[in-house]
């Protein structure tokens, strides 16, 4: 008896935005592009007999770039006829600088959506969290990376199909510098 854990991979996708010169774009609030991770319908096996199961995804950051955290979503499909069991009392996501974690964010809310998504996988549990409305500045060595857990306590549970997503705005150093102190709510 123990814990299986699955880690899916994630798509790393990164969406520069263009229009503003770097002058402008340093002194006021607006990112420099958008960073998303993002997996469609990753197969979560069953943890076999006597088993618990768990889901988690590490996502690093591009270097020597500051982040805000604006959006985070997880959806677990499962049989119709089953309960999939994931919990938010369970799971949560931690932001990390470097190795020293600076901040733990509890999933905010959890609620079954009733929508047939397929045939087989027809139950549906979506997950979501209240982003921290600071920009997060990396370490020394310019690294920066999120983990995401989500935990399944039931005992034998079923397959389930898996899809997250995960948005992140990106400053420059110094232009990070400037919006934490002259912008209280961050162009989003």
């Amino acid at each position: 008896m123990g814990t299986i854990s699955t880690n899916p991979t994630l798509n790393e996708r990164i969406f520069p935005f263009v229009g503003t010169n770097e002058v402008i774009s340093r002194r006021t609030d607006l990112p420099r592009s958008t960073v998303r991770y993002s997996c469609v319908d990753f197969d979560i096996p069953a943890p076999g007999a006597g088993n618990d199961r768990a889901i988690s995804c590490s996502m690093a950051m591009p270097e020597n770039f500051a982040y805000a955290l604006t959006e985070v979503e997880a959806l677990v499909r499962g049989p119709a006829g089953g309960d999939i069991g994931f919990e938010t009392a369970f799971s949560q996501i931690e932001l990390f600088v470097g190795s020293t974690r600076v901040r733990r964010v509890p999933l905010s809310y959890k609620f079954d959506e009733g929508v047939q998504m397929s045939s087989v996988y027809r139950k549906s549990n979506v997950f979501r969290v209240e982003p921290p409305t600071e920009v997060f500045l990396p370490d020394a060595e310019g690294m920066m990376f999120l983990t995401f857990q989500l935990m399944d306590p039931t005992i034998n549970g079923p397959d389930a199909l898996f899809s997250f997503n995960c948005r992140f705005l990106q400053y420059d150093v110094n232009q990070a510098h400037h919006v934490a102190v002259n912008t209280p709510t961050l162009t989003r």
